[in-house]
């Protein structure tokens, strides 16, 4: 009777779980956020269906099991729907370079994709500038190998926990980094790695920044699972400052490839409720559902 008892507890807890992970289940081309838990509400009315939050705030893997799910209590009581994370790998422990720790990567990428699948998100964003950025005087080779022995090692970890890593170029200017710096780059590490839970992000912003033309999403399209979007050097949520006609190209390319995934606003802001709902209604426009 006990044995009974337990397996079907067991049985329970399972399928609780998975409730919750459907739950999270998003549709086609949904519209979301990144910013904090703290706007969910905002972000919700305004009409974003999921928000992006940063690793450490969230997902907390300096902290011990018992805050994290403390934290998690919190945001499934309020109903927030985290579906992405972002600010993954922390500057200080670095993923290039002669002080390179993949090994500390690692520790700290299974704690996030761990958590992650526990709270129902599935795709975790690479940027991580600090981590990776080249340090002066170390070959460009050298770091391409030790970030690809690293991210081989990470798609395995991420399947485990049903995540997708999503490989993020950042223009060098505003991010800090001068390590993969364009999408078209970041297209080559990901085809190297070859895993399919090691995928690409775009980033509308970041490559207005360096100039790089809508048509390299067209090259890169089979590997895009996530999107990040905002004006140019203002860094604006779509329809807001009348930045329409840059961001235009690479929406009509976006809808070349069919994509389909998680798009969200990544943007500075001067009123986050009004604006992310001029945001959430031109995406929508660009990207009605099917």
């Amino acid at each position: 009777m006990k044995d009974y008892l337990r397996r079907t507890m067991t049985t329970l807890s399972g399928c609780l779980a998975a409730v919750m992970v459907s739950a999270q289940a998003l549709p086609p081309l949904s519209i979301g956020v990144c910013t904090s838990p703290d706007n969910w509400e905002a972000a919700h009315n305004g009409g974003c269906v999921f928000i992006e939050c940063t690793v450490p705030a969230v997902l907390m893997p300096d902290k011990g099991d018992a805050e994290f799910a403390a934290s998690l209590a919190g945001l499934r009581a309020r109903g927030t729907k985290v579906a992405a994370f972002n600010i993954f790998i922390p500057g200080t422990i670095k993923t290039t370079g002669p002080a390179a720790d993949p090994d500390a990567a690692l520790a700290w990428a299974e704690t996030s994709f761990r958590r992650a699948q526990e709270l129902g998100a599935t795709v975790v964003v690479l940027g991580s500038g600090g981590s990776r950025s080249l340090v002066e005087g170390f070959a460009y080779d050298e770091a391409w190998r030790q970030f690809r022995s690293l991210l081989e090692k990470m798609g395995p970890l991420a399947g485990k926990y049903g995540v997708t890593v999503a490989l993020e170029h950042l223009n060098p200017t505003r991010s800090g980094s001068n390590f993969i710096t364009s999408l078209d780059e970041a297209a080559r590490m990901v085809r190297e790695v070859d895993d399919p839970n090691i995928r690409l992000l775009c980033d509308t912003f970041h490559m207005m920044m360096v100039g790089e033309p809508a048509s390299d999403i067209l090259e890169a399209g089979d590997l895009i699972v996530h999107c990040h979007v905002a004006g140019n050097d203002t860094r604006r949520a779509p329809g807001v400052k009348g930045n329409d006609e840059e961001l235009a190209p690479y929406f009509a390319a976006l809808r070349e490839i069919g994509y389909s995934g998680m798009i969200s606003m990544e943007c500075s802001w001067e009123n986050f409720s009004a604006e992310v709902a001029v945001g959430a209604k031109k995406l929508n426009a660009e990207f009605p559902a099917k």
